[in-house]
C-alpha cells in the first residue's frame, strides 16, 4: 500500500521535499493513514500524523488543534471514516 501512497503523494498531490504534509486519520482508517505517513516521510522530513476520533457524521469539524495544523500544511491527506472535505477547517 505504501508504494501506491507514494505515487498519490508525488504525482497527484505533487508533494515536494521542502513542503509540510499532514496526515489526518482515525481508528477506522488508521492503516491507510499510517501508510500515507510512511510514504510522505520518503518525500519530506516535515510530516505529521494526527489520529482523531471517528466522527459521527460527514462534515463534522476536526478537533481545534488539528484544524490549526491544517492551516500550516502544504498537503493534507485525510483518510478518515467520515469525510472532512466539507468542513470549515478544510476550506480555510
Amino acid at each position: 500500500m505504501k508504494d501506491s501512497c507514494v505515487i498519490i503523494l508525488k504525482q497527484c498531490m505533487q508533494l515536494q521535499s521542502n513542503e509540510r504534509c499532514l496526515v489526518i486519520t482515525d481508528l477506522g482508517k488508521e492503516s491507510i493513514g499510517k501508510a500515507f505517513f510512511e510514504a510522505a516521510k520518503e518525500i519530506t522530513s516535515d510530516v505529521e500524523i494526527a489520529i482523531i476520533p471517528v466522527a459521527e457524521v460527514n462534515g463534522e469539524e476536526p478537533p481545534q488543534d488539528v484544524a490549526e495544523k491544517m492551516q500550516h500544511a502544504d498537503v493534507v491527506m485525510m483518510p478518515v471514516t467520515k469525510s472532512l472535505s466539507w468542513t470549515h477547517a478544510r476550506a480555510e
